[in-house]
């Protein structure tokens, strides 16, 4: 089974936007059978996701270790890099960039602020960067690599 871990910023205050673009992602794919997503909003209280998005009912540690396995397993990572408004950097996001990076998964990044997807470190990081979340799933992206 290909596995695709959806990696995006999380913040209690834009909790929709958070969710949106990875739900268009699995109802795109919704019949697709030989392909597991992880979304790392899974297995969370949503409701208990802070403002910030910084803590949460689950402890800092078991977040970082679960997304740790979660991106290490993966064939492929999906990233939104927009933080949709808000100041917090994406520093979570980047670090599993930088695991999928140094496992050599390949990595089809979306949308974010020119500073992010035009940054050295990430423009090294992503194998694939298109505007939209349209343009990941109009160009096929994800097929590509399920094809290799």
């Amino acid at each position: 089974m290909f596995k695709i871990y959806l990696a995006g910023y999380i913040s209690g205050n834009k909790i929709k936007e958070c969710s949106e673009w990875r739900e268009k992602i699995l109802k795109y794919y919704r019949l697709t059978r030989d392909i597991k997503f992880i979304n790392p909003l899974n297995g969370h209280d949503i409701k208990s996701i802070s403002k910030n998005g910084l803590t949460s009912d689950i402890p800092n540690k078991g977040i970082i270790y679960k997304d740790y396995k979660s991106v290490i397993e993966s064939d492929l990572i999906v990233v939104n890099l927009d933080t949709f408004g808000e100041d917090r950097p994406l520093i979570g996001t980047v670090s599993e960039l930088a695991w999928a990076w140094e496992r050599k998964i390949p990595v089809i990044a979306f949308g974010g602020l020119d500073y992010y997807n035009k940054h050295p470190f990430l423009e090294e990081f992503i194998t694939i960067y298109t505007n939209t979340i349209t343009g990941v799933l109009d160009e096929e992206y994800i097929d590509y690599f399920m094809k290799k």
